[in-house]
């Protein structure tokens, strides 16, 4: 017999021992749905993101450059994920916001964590040297994901103020750590100095070290938020209960 004929034959039965006798072992994978008629977040984020901005010698207390790399990442995966209207950056934090509608991936909890970070990832990885083609990439970051369902558009108003007052108080620790370090603290001294510091101290500081908080660059303050529209827009307004002007303006979105 030809070896051709035996190799075709082989893979004959292997196809039907697949589709039949073998078949059954699909039972035992696990696959959960998300709960229907919920707003999805999917929040990406990168482990131990400071010992690799250290590693790759980003500028302190920010570097323009990997947050532009970031909201590249998050601007690819909103246009590979139609269904997501708005997502919160920063740092090397971002959190995806799906419509209550969406179906995607049948609402699979596993199929969409690992497809989405894993373009999130890849993107980062691909357009590295965009941003920093002077500089090459000593390992890549690690992103984990999670899930969370919020039942109610007020709840993810909220969720997405609380992000960006976070961004405000790392904003400001950041910057106070890397005034206190080029004066000769260590880290750890400047962290406990800042657990007893009001936010006058601070303030006081940051000024007579040159810095007035109110002029910083509003992505360093508010982070990063992408949304849709007719395209994806890319702004740092604010988002507290004292100026709802974005909801305001826009009020179609997460809306069916």
């Amino acid at each position: 017999m030809e070896r051709g004929k035996v190799d075709d034959d082989r893979l004959l039965l292997v196809k039907l021992m697949v589709n039949s006798r073998f078949e059954y072992v699909k039972q035992f994978e696990a696959e959960e749905k998300l709960l229907r008629d919920t707003f999805i977040c999917v929040d990406v984020h990168a482990t131990d993101f400071d010992q690799f901005c250290i590693d790759h010698n980003f500028l302190a207390p920010y570097d323009d450059r990997i947050i532009r790399l970031n909201a590249a990442c998050a601007r690819n995966v909103m246009n590979d994920f139609g269904d997501i209207d708005v997502c919160f950056g920063c740092d090397g934090e971002f959190s995806f916001i799906f419509r209550r509608s969406s179906t995607v991936f049948n609402r699979r909890r596993d199929k969409l964590l690992t497809n989405l970070v894993s373009l999130f990832v890849s993107t980062f990885a691909y357009q590295w040297k965009q941003f920093f083609n002077d500089s090459e990439m000593k390992y890549p970051p690690n992103f984990v994901s999670t899930i969370k369902l919020f039942p109610r558009l007020r709840i993810v108003k909220d969720y997405l103020l609380f992000l960006q007052l976070k961004a405000t108080k790392n904003c400001q620790d950041k910057y106070s750590i890397h005034i206190l370090e080029r004066s000769g603290m260590t880290k750890e001294s400047a962290l406990e100095w800042l657990k007893d510091a009001s936010l006058m101290d601070i303030n006081e500081m940051m000024f007579k070290n040159g810095i007035n908080f109110n002029f910083l660059p509003d992505w360093h303050k508010r982070g990063k938020i992408l949304f849709r529209e007719k395209k994806i827009i890319e702004i740092s307004d604010d988002l507290s209960s004292q100026k709802p002007d974005f909801w305001k303006k826009h009020k179609k979105l997460l809306k069916e």
